[in-house]
């Protein structure tokens, strides 16, 4: 159709740049943001326009289902640097029901009406070319994940309305192109863009605090995947496990041996510091609490290798 201009990149630019590339030829007033794993339903960008126009909305996200057409949980509340927390040590698979998880979850939400929304999924988003200018670009900083989160954050601190509507429906498939990613390297990717957030919108020392968890979210990440268990996923439905995916893994042994050793990689490193921390004040005491903390982690690497590759990962980090 001679209305409709493709730009094809040479190399994957990532999410944020491919959207200022796109949105800078536009010249619309309405601008389209949609994810090549979500199916829009017939009507959905004429309920999108709709509501965009009838609220003043700068960001009009859409219902999500999955594919068999049942409720896809698609609207949080913005992460603070407790949820990320949260994330990064996969505290809410051992306490799904902490209450700042839940309100991160937005769990309240009525799905069956439209209303103002703090943070709709960036896979279906319309948005005002209006706002676009008043707001500004994508930042690119996010090659993936978070830059909707950062541009929802820029909106309500800029009191433009962001709305939810339930009219507009789009089938999420999500994450198909993450599957190719390893665990670890999945977690790699979440965890940069979560620091690169916190230092924009928390400061440097909540940036530090991630950085300081990094070994541990990695650990954990890594746990199934040591484990021998089997890494077949299965679609995450009725609730979200976490903020831009909707997948978990299925073999339960996993998952607990997951947050068992999280515990056993934070102790051999609270460990592994004390040992320093005696050494810096009490030099004669250094060498003895050196070899009692390495013969902890020898006998717990005995009693299982994998708990060896850990500790070793977290002294590594």
């Amino acid at each position: 159709h001679r209305s409709i201009r493709l730009i094809e990149n040479p190399t994957n630019r990532g999410f944020a740049q491919a959207v200022n590339q796109g949105v800078a030829v536009a010249r619309e007033e309405l601008i389209l943001l949609h994810n090549p794993d979500a199916v829009l339903q017939p009507g959905a960008i004429t309920h999108l326009a709709a509501c965009s126009r009838q609220h003043g909305a700068a960001i009009v996200g859409a219902r999500h289902v999955n594919p068999d057409g049942s409720l896809q949980p698609s609207v949080r509340r913005l992460p603070t640097v407790s949820v990320l927390t949260i994330l990064m040590l996969k505290v809410h698979r051992m306490l799904p029901q902490l209450a700042s998880w839940q309100t991160y979850l937005a769990a309240d939400f009525d799905y069956a009406k439209s209303q103002p929304a703090e943070q709709p999924a960036g896979s279906c988003w319309l948005l005002t070319a209006a706002a676009w200018r008043r707001i500004g670009p994508m930042d690119e900083q996010f090659a993936v994940w978070f830059e909707d989160v950062d541009w929802c954050l820029r909106a309500h601190a800029a009191s433009l309305p962001v709305w939810y509507c339930a009219e507009a429906t789009v089938v999420h498939h999500g994450g198909q192109s993450f599957q190719q990613l390893s665990a670890v390297a999945r977690q790699q990717t979440f965890n940069r863009s979560a620091r690169a957030y916190v230092r924009k919108h928390f400061g440097v020392f909540a940036w530090l605090w991630l950085v300081l968890l990094e070994p541990f979210s990695l650990a954990l990440a890594a746990g199934a995947a040591l484990s021998g268990a089997s890494r077949t996923q299965r679609y995450h439905r009725g609730r979200a496990d976490a903020h831009a995916g909707q997948y978990e893994t299925s073999d339960k042994l996993a998952v607990s041996f997951g947050g068992r050793i999280f515990w056993i990689t934070l102790g051999g490193y609270l460990a592994l510091e004390l040992t320093s921390l005696v050494g810096y004040f009490h030099p004669g005491l250094g060498p003895m609490f050196a070899v009692l903390a390495a013969g902890a982690a020898l006998t717990l690497s005995l009693r299982d290798i994998r708990i060896g590759a850990y500790l070793l990962l977290a002294e590594l980090f």
